[in-house]
């Protein structure tokens, strides 16, 4: 297997809703419109918005830039509200690696993520991962999936067990919790070749990806940070015991495992 002929896709849910989606999250279980009236709240939008350059963003040009072979693939609602679909095509004209993908009312995600992967991959061997709106990779992100391509068969799946949840807790502080997570969300993905691929999102609740695909669990190092808001689909906490910490703190701890992000423009997105 040649670790540089694999292709690579990220996807991204941005703010989809549509009735295949309602029961995906704990906030949304509900009638599609007042699921819709949630998701396109304004300061919703907004706060994801800047979480999504803050967070994933950066995370997925650091791969581009190292890896010719990739595509980021964020996947919205036709009735996501001009502004927001504006932002993220003007997003995608800047950045030839990017790619705003339309979800229709009546196909599911992992349909619509699959023949993305498909097109792109063409005849080689593809890896396709999950990334929330509002999550970090690491760069020894991309050079564990190399490594384990070189291993792991078709179908297999890579699931990054280490990582931070990362919380604001008040002015000029932080908590930043040291997590391991088996089958956590946060770079979740899979290996497929061009005849059987499917999308990581065809594989159904990540916590239980393990009872339909075997899994690689690589857990050496910190690959991701999850944070922790207001405005989370699902729910997930740090602990009321763990304590505070200040910026400088975070910053240092955090700063040599993830030096493409702009820390103080995600910190300041993470403020309520």
């Amino acid at each position: 297997m040649q670790a540089n002929g694999l292709a690579i896709v990220g996807i991204t849910r941005f703010s989809v809703i549509s009735p295949r989606t309602l029961f995906a999250f704990e906030k949304t279980q509900c009638a599609i419109d007042d699921a819709r009236r949630h998701v396109h709240d304004p300061r919703r939008l907004s706060r994801r918005f800047a979480l999504f350059r803050a967070f994933p963003l950066p995370s997925m040009a650091e791969i581009a830039r190292r890896h010719p072979l990739f595509l980021y693939a964020v996947l919205i609602s036709a009735d996501l509200p001009w502004r927001w679909k504006f932002a993220l095509h003007w997003m995608a004209y800047r950045r030839p690696w990017l790619r705003v993908v339309t979800v229709p009312q009546d196909e599911h995600i992992s349909n619509v993520s699959a023949k993305v992967v498909t097109t792109f991959a063409g005849h080689r061997r593809s890896f396709n991962f999950r990334i929330d709106d509002d999550d970090a990779l690491a760069p020894s992100f991309l050079d564990a999936v190399l490594q384990q391509s070189e291993v792991s068969t078709d179908d297999v799946v890579l699931s990054f067990g280490e990582g931070f949840y990362l919380q604001a807790a008040g002015p000029g502080a932080l908590k930043l919790q040291e997590r391991k997570y088996r089958n956590s969300s946060v770079g979740l993905g899979l290996f497929s070749s061009n005849a059987r691929i499917k999308s990581i999102y065809a594989l159904g609740n990540h916590r239980k990806v393990h009872e339909v695909r075997p899994v690689v669990d690589v857990a050496d190092r910190h690959y991701w940070i999850s944070t922790i808001h207001s405005d989370n689909d699902s729910s997930k906490a740090i602990p009321k015991s763990e304590k505070a910490i200040p910026q400088d703190v975070a910053r240092a701890r955090l700063a040599p495992i993830f030096p493409h992000l702009d820390l103080e423009q995600a910190f300041a997105a993470l403020v309520d």
